[in-house]
């Protein structure tokens, strides 16, 4: 899991690193959902450091928005994926980010959506179709 571009600051890096390990040492997860959330938190993140311009800390993790965490879904629509995947990327984001909140470094309560909601609201969100 050596990433070859700096995605986030070293102090969200660490936690990134502690987080994943724990999923496999504490809650035995599978070798596929810990690839998975890993990647999902690694294309995040790399949203992130686009999105505010500079790699992510943890203090720009505890000020996250429920648009922020919006836009990364659209920008993952847009790049073609579905609603099970969204639903998974939301599913690691909200394990990454309850994690943290329990070590105290972020509120996690506010900024993420449910997984149904947020692809609810994404499929409004696209242009009708024409029905004949």
């Amino acid at each position: 899991m050596n990433e070859l571009l700096i995605i986030a600051a070293p102090d969200l890096m660490a936690e990134r690193s502690a987080w994943l390990e724990s999923l496999e040492t504490e809650r035995r997860y599978s070798l596929n959902t810990l690839h998975a959330y890993e990647r999902d938190t690694r294309q995040f993140l790399t949203f992130l450091t686009g999105h505010l311009a500079g790699p992510p800390t943890i203090a720009d993790i505890h000020t996250l928005r429920p648009a922020d965490l919006r836009a990364f879904l659209a920008a993952r629509r847009r790049d073609g994926s579905g609603n099970r995947s969204l639903g998974r990327h939301l599913a690691g984001l909200r394990s990454f980010l309850r994690y943290l909140e329990r070590k105290g470094l972020v509120n996690a309560a506010a900024p993420v959506p449910s997984a149904r909601r947020a692809s609810r609201n994404l499929c409004r969100n696209r242009s009708p179709t024409v029905r004949r």
